[in-house]
Order: structure tokens, then C-alpha cells, then sequence
């Protein structure tokens, strides 16, 4: 149930993202050939352009095709640039026998981070699935490839870092593996880089099992897929307050066992066993206690006010316990009990994205960089345990149209004559739904919203859903705060309680 509760809580905001436009400048290599990669019954996808300088970095405009009856999520994952491991931030959804054009891009830091120099070779798994059933058959999951014509110089050359660490070797042989930096003043916590060089035609995982630091058992957040003959960089990283929870101010050591693992039926390639001295890679490392002195765990620090993280763009808010706080728009949302906050992973697929898309940078860092990309970003979701109540916080821009714009007229983009209409609802998979508008008071003041109703019949049962949707606009941002309760609305408003203005909070 919990999965119904997470796509009915994506609707509202898809049917936003549709009305808005980019309004971004397109510059193209004057010589690109269009590429086919594929073109069958099914579906059609060509690289129709190429703009090594776009907006956030190298950008492939695709043509996408559904020659179906069903709708699709066209998405690419494993990918490499120039044989290194290295994501795009790209998924797109196309409805039943329509066509649509889509951006393919990597930011400039991501591909500086594994050595790329500039694009020349492209290689990943396009994956085509029915959105609206998740057990059906893949309409289509194998490899597309394409080069890039000129380039000066090497396309990839190997990375150096700056941190004074000496790299430890873990295992060698048909993959190799090692820690090549550590970075404890990394955003959001410490962190290793571990390079992967995998030297057979086997797909294989690498991961850290039974991690230690400085003797207490904590976990990173790390796991890494590479293809076969490809290399890969992955950031190993500690969350700053796993550490806090342990009493760690300091990493000084650090004990796992590396697993290798081939990735078709999770057999052991390869493991080893590794104890790594983190101290004489340290940028910030304080002195530690005397040999003959036994080294004192720090007191557990008194609780902090509530503070946004650090470079955190307020407009996104952010989580702190129970409660998700947003200084920008002045209102915070606290949980009570039985209800649980999405993860990062949760959200990026409410987004059509996977974790690993965002490998090279934290799921903040990807948040922060495209608040102003025109993209509706859930910054925010939560979910009672029984799964038949949910909520979710978006935030999109207004490419500086803010102060032309009113609440209202954002309705009227989502829901009005250039809206969303009955058959791109009924393509969607939402027959017979009903739109209310009204005005709906949240966090102590009165803002324009919708009400939706339909039935969702997907599960074998008729289902009742029911979704407050509540737009607040400021500046040249909106948020759009969506509650959805099945079976009746008598869960709305609970929901709207937990919302207060920040002062109050």
C-alpha cells in the first residue's frame, strides 16, 4: 500500500511539471549527426543534438517515441563516459503513442571528479517500463552507445586529489580496488573515494560490510556498480550525525571487510579485510591524547537549536527529527506518531530518478544545484505506517515570473484551459477523476488549492483517493503541498495540523 500511496502522491505534481516551460537557450554543435539507438516496434530514441556548454553542463537532446498503447518511463543507468563510471541526470516519461524531447546532462563537476575532460564516448542501459504496471515485462532493457566527434587532447585522464592521503590498495586482480583520498571536511560528513577498475565481462558490486571507526560499528553510504572493463569513482561517506551519534569527532581509523561481488547472482569474486589509519590524510586532524594517556570519548554535546544545514538554499527546507522546517516560506510541518519521512532514495524515485544517478554528489547537493532549473522538486514526504495516508512538499521556480503570477493563476497553468485535461488524466491512469478548487487554510493563513478525487482500481479493489492539493507562492518560488488519504478524506485534516507558521513551531 505504501507504494500505491507514493504514485498517487506523484500526480498532482507530474500535472504541474507538464504545464511549465523551460525556457532554456539551446546552443549545439553546428555538426552533429543525429544518432538512432533504437528503433523498433515498440519505441524509437535518437541523440539529435549535442551542447558540450549547457546550462549545467555537457547536454544530449534526445527524441523519444512511444509507439505503444502504454506509458512509459524512459531512463539510463550503469552509465560510463569515456570507459569511468559517471550518471546524467535524465528520466522522462512519454503517454501512450506520443512523442517527446528530453535533455541528457551531466554537471561539469561530476565528470571533473572521475577524470573526464570532455565527452567522447557515451555508454549505459536504457531501461523502458510500463509506469502504470511495474510487473509487466521491460518493453525494453539493453545497452545504447554513441561517440562524439573532435576533442583536443586526452578525453579521460586519471584523478589526483589534494588531501596529502597515500592510497591504500585493498584487492588486485581481475577488479581492482583502493581508497585514493580522504576528505574529512566533506559536506554533510567525512569521506572516502574509493577507485574501482573492473577487468572482466561480468557486471560486479563493491561494497563495505562490518565498518568500524575508531572501534565503534557505523555504517557509510556506499556501494558501488561498475560495468564490465569500466573504472569508477564512488564517494564512501559518513553522515556527520551517525558519527555525532557515536561520539566521533574525529575518524581516525577505519576497519571493514571489502566485498567483491559479481552482480548476476551475488557470488564472492573477491574480499579482503582492511584497517586504514585515516590520521595522516587528515586536513583537519586535531592531536590526539598522549600513547600513555587511554584517548576519552568527547561528552555527548548538548542538543542544538534548530538551525538549517549549512549552504542549505533555505527555499528547499529541511528535515530535523520529526519535523521538516522551511525558514523560506515559513512554515513547518511536524510528524506525529506512526507517520515516517521519506528517504533520499524514495524521493528521487518519486522523481523518475535512481540513487545511483546521484552518485557522484549527495542527494542536498543535487537538490541545491537544480532549484532553478525549472524542475518540481519533492523536497519533502512522509507516510502513515499502514500506507493509506500520505503527504508531499514541491518546489519549483518561476524563472523570475513570481510577480506576474498569483496562486490562482498557478491553478489555472495546472487546471484551466492550457492544463491537464480529462484524457491526460485518463492516460495518467486516473478514469472519472473530479477537481475542486477552493481555498484552504495551512499554517494559519488561507492560500488557493484543489481538491481531486477519483477511484484507483489497480490493486483489484476500488479504492477512494482523495488529495489536498494547497499552493503557496513567494517570491519567484511556489511550494505545492499535496495530502492524499484513501478510502475517505477524513485523514486531510490531521494532516493540514501538522502544519504551523515557523514562529509558532
Amino acid at each position: 500500500m505504501k507504494k500505491c500511496g507514493k504514485i498517487l502522491a506523484a500526480v498532482l505534481v507530474l500535472a504541474m511539471a507538464l504545464t511549465a516551460g523551460s525556457g532554456a537557450a539551446w546552443a549545439a554543435e553546428e555538426d552533429f549527426e543525429p544518432i538512432v539507438l533504437v528503433d523498433n516496434d515498440d519505441i524509437a530514441m535518437t541523440v539529435t543534438e549535442y551542447d558540450p556548454a549547457g546550462q549545467w553542463g555537457p547536454s544530449f537532446k534526445v527524441l523519444l517515441e512511444n509507439k505503444t498503447s502504454r506509458n512509459l518511463q524512459f531512463s539510463l543507468s550503469d552509465v560510463s563516459v569515456d570507459e569511468v563510471m559517471c550518471e546524467p541526470y535524465w528520466g522522462q516519461q512519454v503517454a501512450a503513442g506520443k512523442k517527446a524531447y528530453g535533455e541528457i546532462s551531466w554537471y561539469e563537476e561530476d565528470l571533473a571528479a572521475v577524470g573526464v575532460n570532455y565527452i567522447a564516448q557515451v555508454e549505459g542501459t536504457l531501461w523502458v517500463y510500463d509506469t502504470d504496471d511495474f510487473a509487466a515485462e521491460d518493453i525494453y532493457y539493453d545497452t545504447v552507445s554513441w561517440t562524439v566527434p573532435g576533442g583536443e587532447g586526452p578525453a579521460w585522464e586519471d584523478v589526483s586529489f589534494d588531501h596529502g592521503f597515500e592510497p591504500v590498495e585493498l584487492v588486485s586482480g581481475d577488479v581492482d580496488v583502493s581508497v585514493v583520498d580522504f576528505d574529512p571536511d566533506e559536506d554533510y560528513g567525512p569521506a572516502m573515494v574509493i577507485r574501482v577498475e573492473n577487468h572482466t565481462d561480468k557486471t560486479v558490486w563493491v561494497e563495505a560490510d562490518d565498518v568500524s571507526v575508531n572501534d565503534f560499528m557505523c555504517d557509510p553510504y556506499w556501494g558501488q556498480t561498475v560495468q564490465p572493463g569500466k573504472l569508477a569513482y564512488s564517494v564512501c561517506q559518513w553522515y556527520q550525525e551517525d558519527l555525532d551519534a557515536n561520539q566521533i569527532d574525529q575518524m581516525e581509523t577505519v576497519e571493514f571487510t571489502i566485498q567483491v561481488l559479481d552482480y548476476a547472482d551475488y557470488t564472492t569474486m573477491d574480499s579482503a579485510s582492511a584497517v586504514i589509519d585515516l590520521t595522516g590524510g587528515a586536513s583537519s586532524a586535531e592531536e590526539t591524547a598522549p600513547a600513555d594517556e587511554p584517548a576519552q570519548q568527547p561528552e555527548q554535546p548538548a542538543e542544538e537549536p534548530q538551525t538549517a544545514p549549512e549552504d542549505r538554499d533555505p527555499v528547499l527546507g529541511y528535515i530535523q527529527g520529526d519535523e521538516y522546517i522551511n525558514e523560506y516560506f515559513g512554515l513547518s510541518c511536524k510528524l506525529d506518531e506512526g507517520w515516517s519521512f521519506y528517504t533520499d532514495e524514495e524521493l528521487l524515485q518519486m522523481q523518475g530518478l535512481a540513487a545511483d544517478m546521484v552518485s557522484q554528489s549527495s542527494f542536498a547537493e543535487y537538490m541545491d544545484e537544480m532549484l532553478d532549473s525549472n524542475a518540481s522538486l519533492y523536497v519533502m514526504g512522509a507516510y502513515t505506517d499502514d500506507g493509506l495516508q500520505n503527504m508531499n512538499v514541491i518546489v519549483q521556480y518561476l524563472s523570475a515570473m513570481g510577480g506576474y503570477l498569483s496562486e490562482e493563476d498557478l491553478l489555472d497553468i495546472a487546471f484551466g484551459e492550457q492544463g491537464m485535461n480529462e484524457e491526460e488524466f485518463a492516460a495518467m491512469g486516473l478514469e472519472g477523476i473530479n477537481i475542486e478548487r477552493n481555498t484552504f487554510e495551512l499554517a494559519g493563513s488561507e492560500h488557493s488549492g484543489a481538491l481531486l478525487t477519483h477511484t484507483d482500481s489497480s490493486l483489484g479493489i476500488d479504492i477512494a483517493v482523495n488529495q489536498q492539493m494547497v499552493l503557496i507562492l513567494e517570491g519567484d518560488y511556489y511550494i505545492q503541498i499535496t495530502m492524499t488519504s484513501m478510502f475517505d478524506d477524513t485523514g486531510i485534516p490531521t494532516m493540514a495540523s501538522f502544519f504551523s507558521p515557523l514562529e509558532e513551531s
